[in-house]
């Protein structure tokens, strides 16, 4: 499980223009620590789209680890990890606009994460322990002819729009409606594949999938979880880059979760989130089964 450490948000600096050394565009530098990894989480405004280069400055404003072009339509987010180079440093998130997008287009936080060792170091009841959420993804992709071609596991963090959208949800300042799982990359022609329950009235189009089961798991290793399982059929090949959950909440005015639809006060918030890399070949059928726990 990764811990979140620290949040640092900014709005991007005016006048920021692709291929400019804009260095941090109004982020702070965060020190990391060995086992850590500092995660850029950039978003695009809920009307507008986010066309941006990002990456990472080291203490010497040199560029330094992975690096990321990214496309996003509004609403839509996309995150960047940069592990930790195994001494403490400080390190400043880099994000330079494609022309013409607006600087109130894209938006940042930069986030420091423990590693999982780190936090299954701690012991129960440890001062900083605290309650954990963890998220683990099965992904299994089957050929036509129903052989399994792939299996992946892996485990992905809560992000801080996730976290507020869970303690406002508890403080009964929201409601939740609807849950959806994206697979970000080049196997759908929007740069994201979406699963949708069937009750989202809203969701259309070529990349979007209906059929997501939400449960809460009362037996069994998943007991007291809460279990999303959806599936499609892949419409080209290409790689997954990231995926992520989602979730959706209104304002405290609206009961059922049919109800919270896309418009009005509605927003979705991204729940649990992580980078991957999975090659799909068109036709495939891939399968998605995610598990959030509580500890």
């Amino acid at each position: 499980m990764l811990k979140v450490l620290s949040i640092v948000s900014a709005l991007l600096a005016t006048g920021t223009l692709w291929g400019q050394n804009c260095g941090s565009c109004g982020l702070e530098p965060v020190g990391v620590a060995a086992g850590q990894t500092v995660r850029l989480n950039v978003s695009a405004a809920p009307s507008q789209s986010c066309g941006a280069q990002l990456g990472f400055l080291d203490s010497h404003g040199q560029s330094i680890g992975p690096s990321s072009r990214v496309s996003l339509k509004a609403g839509q987010s996309t995150i960047l990890d940069l592990p930790s180079m195994g001494q403490r440093a400080e390190i400043r998130p880099r994000i330079a606009l494609e022309p013409g997008t607006m600087p109130s287009a894209c938006r940042a936080t930069a986030v420091v994460l423990d590693s999982p060792e780190a936090n299954e170091d701690q012991p129960s009841g440890a001062p900083g322990g605290g309650i954990k959420v963890h998220g683990h993804w099965i992904i299994d992709l089957r050929n036509p002819d129903g052989t399994l071609a792939t299996h992946r596991e892996f485990e992905n963090s809560l992000m801080p729009s996730g976290a507020a959208a869970l303690a406002s949800n508890l403080a009964h300042q929201i409601v939740t409606g609807t849950w959806s799982i994206a697979l970000q990359g080049t196997v759908c022609s929007a740069s994201y594949c979406n699963i949708y329950e069937d009750l989202d009235t809203f969701a259309s189009g070529p990349d979007v999938f209906k059929g997501l089961s939400v449960s809460a798991a009362t037996s069994g290793p998943s007991s007291g979880s809460l279990v999303l399982i959806g599936n499609l059929i892949a419409p080209a090949s290409g790689t997954v880059t990231a995926v992520s959950t989602y979730l959706r909440t209104c304002s405290s005015g609206v009961v059922a979760p049919a109800d919270c639809t896309y418009g009005s006060d509605a927003l979705d918030n991204v729940f649990t989130s992580t980078n991957q890399n999975i090659t799909v070949i068109g036709g495939q059928l891939v399968q998605v089964t995610v598990v959030i726990s509580f500890s």
